[in-house]
């Protein structure tokens, strides 16, 4: 394996990454309606709602770059720029790599997510049936949705590490048209 290609691979591991962990903004966005129901008033919500946009941008972009246009990463960082050799010797494949990420991603989300889906699910019966109140499910379809998401990367790592494939493989040829125009230029 070219030190090239393990950079690509590790760099879309921090970008699977990246993408469970900017799941945490969804609840935090459905949050700003639900202050507005509760009578604040809209300019009170103005400053959260920009940071909570502002950095769903900003999660949005990084898992953007590092998934699929990963090759952009590593010539900004030159991270294989410092080796004396061309290659790492391994006998795995990339995408094998990136399937193992994606179950153990997948694994991490429905460990994390699926006792606090319970606990959230026991939450909102007992606060309907004891106090008869409505209860809050923003977090109980955050958790749902996370343990969902973990399952689909355990079982459908296939459907996901090809999509990241082709993205990838896309942004790599418009690489490298661009640099063949750029060429062509001069």
């Amino acid at each position: 394996m070219s030190i090239r290609t393990f950079w690509l691979i590790f760099l879309k591991v921090i970008g699977i990454f990246l993408l469970y962990s900017s799941l945490s903004v969804i609840p935090s966005l459905a949050a700003v309606p639900m202050m507005l129901g509760m009578g604040a008033q809209l300019e009170e919500t103005i400053v959260p709602l920009i940071i909570i946009l502002v950095s769903a941008a900003v999660y949005g972009l990084l898992v953007y770059l590092f998934l699929f246009r990963s090759g952009y990463i590593l010539k900004l960082l030159k991270l294989e720029d410092d080796f004396d050799e061309d290659s790492i010797e391994l006998e795995v494949q990339p995408v094998t790599i990136l399937t193992f990420a994606a179950i153990l991603i997948g694994g991490i989300m429905v460990v994390t997510g699926l006792p606090t889906l319970v606990k959230e699910i026991i939450a909102c019966i007992s606060t309907s049936h004891l106090y008869g109140a409505q209860p809050s499910l923003g977090w109980t379809l955050y958790y749902l949705t996370q343990c969902v998401l973990g399952f689909l990367l355990i079982f459908k790592n296939k459907w996901v590490v090809d999509f990241i494939e082709n993205r990838a493989n896309d942004s790599i040829a418009d690489e490298h048209q661009d640099d063949i125009l750029d060429s062509e230029d001069q």
